[in-house]
Formats: structure tokens, sequence, C-alpha cells
């Protein structure tokens, strides 16, 4: 009997789950439509051009509006049962309300799993082949030229390097400088007029070494090939550091943290981010927790009410990550107490209110 109606109570939200996903996505995709269709036009842009950029620019909407449509489907759903008086019949059998969510909530973590999924193999490819299409492809902006590019990036083994120019085409760099630290110590500087990247390992080419030994003392020798064999990822590799944590892996952001702090430079934004690319797909599990408690007190929701409930709350949600992301980030909170925070609140609120609706 129970698991009839947990599948007569999981068939209703999965419906409107979907039927919410589909709108909120098109819904988003007609507005930044309507938004730019002036801008496309003047720019001659084609329909396959503005096709391919909303095919690239869909993923990191639907992850976006993934919170306000579970929000949706469990009150519209819940508030069905309510309406209609089956939630009556279905205590009255002896079942509680946690045993009959009990199959959304267990949804409503693997959906959060997709959206970890997409953040980590989809979203940072797709939106970068978004803005490319758009700033590239269609408003023809020039692309920045790789050999006029100062770049500077970390690298394994404590070191940091600035390139006073960059040609990822011919595997070369110029006017290079590198430092090493050791626990916050500088302990090597090298100096090199190029740098070649094409082998299976970096060279260095016409510079200088400086090795820091203690007490104020220096080794200093010049080099015509100076080989660094455990330098073997490309530099455009690296350079992802300088994206933003939630524009890499949750790999390349670990590695990222591990190389700053061999060079002992600060890691508190990055160790944010990477603790939110697990916390922040994780409340759309949590926020059930919250509507259906809340569609059970409410006895005559309309889809006005319920639109609004979901809204708020799914805003109010991400609001509040945002904040303890900034004060996380200038380390006014906490690292965990930041990426954590809201989780931990909307869990504890999500018991309470479910525990407050059995009564």
């Amino acid at each position: 009997m129970l698991y009839i109606l947990q599948k007569y109570f999981f068939k209703k939200f999965l419906a409107v789950l979907v039927f919410a996903l589909i709108g909120f996505l098109a819904l988003v995709v007609i507005i930044d439509m309507v938004d730019n269709i002036d801008r496309f036009l003047d720019r001659n842009a084609t329909g396959g051009q503005i096709f391919s950029y909303y095919m690239y620019w869909a993923p990191t909407q639907f992850v976006r509006v993934v919170p306000v449509a579970m929000l949706l489907a469990i009150l519209f759903a819940t508030a069905s049962l309510v309406k209609y008086n089956e939630l009556v019949a279905i205590r009255s059998s002896g079942f509680g309300l946690f045993r009959l969510f009990w199959p959304v909530f267990l949804f409503s973590l693997l959906l959060a799993g997709l959206v970890f999924l997409l953040g980590e193999y989809v979203v940072p490819f797709s939106s970068s082949q978004s803005e490319y299409i758009k700033k590239i492809e269609i408003e023809k902006q020039a692309a920045a030229d790789p050999e006029q590019a100062s770049v500077f990036l970390t690298a394994p083994g404590g070191w940091i390097f600035f390139f006073g120019g960059f040609d990822p085409n011919e595997k070369r760099a110029y006017t290079i400088l590198a430092q090493r630290f050791e626990e916050g110590r500088l302990a090597e500087v090298l100096e090199a007029e190029a740098l070649d990247f094409s082998g299976k390992h970096w060279i260095l080419e016409q510079g200088r070494h400086r090795h820091f030994v203690g007490d104020g003392k220096e080794n200093f020798t010049t080099f015509g090939r100076f080989e660094m064999l455990d330098m073997t990822t490309s530099p455009g590799k690296l350079l992802r550091r300088r994206e933003k944590p939630d524009q890499m892996t949750f790999a390349e952001l670990s590695t990222v943290i591990a190389q700053k702090k061999r060079a002992g430079q600060p890691t508190v934004r990055e160790e944010v981010g990477l603790h939110m690319k697990i916390s922040l797909p994780l409340l759309n599990a949590l926020i059930v927790f919250i509507g259906a408690p809340i569609a059970v007190k409410i006895r005559k929701s309309g889809f006005a009410l319920n639109f609004i409930i979901a809204v708020a709350i799914a805003f109010l949600g991400i609001i509040l990550f945002r904040l303890a992301q900034t004060l996380g980030e200038t380390g006014s909170l906490p690292v965990i107490l930041a990426a954590w925070g809201v989780d931990v609140l909307f869990f504890a609120a999500g018991l309470s209110l479910l525990f407050w609706a059995r009564r």
C-alpha cells in the first residue's frame, strides 16, 4: 500500500518538475533572446550562430532554474493532495509525511548529483563556448593576440611564472621571470629570454639562475639552456588558474589550491569555491525539506501563491549563498561556515517544518 502511495505522489511531483524545468528554461531563453535580438540583427548573425549560442548557453541556465523548479514541483504535488483531501486519507491509513515524501527526497539527492556533474563536465565548456560564439563570431570582437598578452601563472613545485609574451601556437614564451617559494620563503629565481614547451618538458633559453641557500647567501649562474624536468604540463592548461572557481572543475580547482599553497599564496577564495561545488548542488535537495511541509500547512494555496513561495525560497537560498560566499572570500567567515552554513540552515529549517507539519 505504501509503495502505491509513494509511486502516486512521485508521479505527480515528477510531472510538475519536468513541466517547470522546460517552462523556466524556455522563459529565460526567450527573455534573453528578446533582450539581444536587436544586437544579433545589427551584427548580421546567422540562424546557426544564434542556435549554437543558445545550445551552449542552456546548460548554465538549466543549473540555475533547478532550485525553483524543484520547489514548485513539491509545492504543487503536495498542494494537490491537500486540496482534494487525499493527504487526510493517507494519514488516516497510518502513513507519515516523511515516508510519503521519501522517494522525492532520494530523487532530489540524485538530481543534486546530476547538477554537480553538469557543473564539472558540461557547464565550464559550454559557458566558454557560448561566450566565444557571442563575442567573437556574432559581435566580431577581436580575439586577444596571444603573442602580445602578458601572462601570470602558478605551476607545480611552488613556481610562479611571468611571461612577457606567450604564443601557444608556436609553444614558446618570452621574457621569462620565475620564482619558487618554500614555506613562504623565496628559494629560487630564474630569468630567461625564452621558454620552449614543445617537448616533454620546459626548456629555458639564455638566462640566469639565482638559488638562495639561507643566511642571505645565494648561488648565481648563467645558462644558455636550462631544462625544467618537472614541468611537463602545457602553460595553456595551467592558465585555467586565471578563471573563476565556478568555471573550473573540482579536480582543477584542487590543483590550483595545492599549487598556491606551495607558493605561499592565499587560497581562501578557491577553498570556498571548492566546497561550494558540493554544497550548492546539495541545496537543490535541501529545499525540498522546506517546500513540502509548507504546502501541507497552506490549505488553500493556488498557482500564484505556490509560485511566489517557490521563487521566494529559492532566491532566499541563492542570496544567502552569495552573501556567505562573499564573506568567506574576504575572510569574514571561516571557509567551512561560508560554504556549508546555508545548507545546515536549510536542513535544520526543513526538519523543523516537517515535524511541525506532522502535527
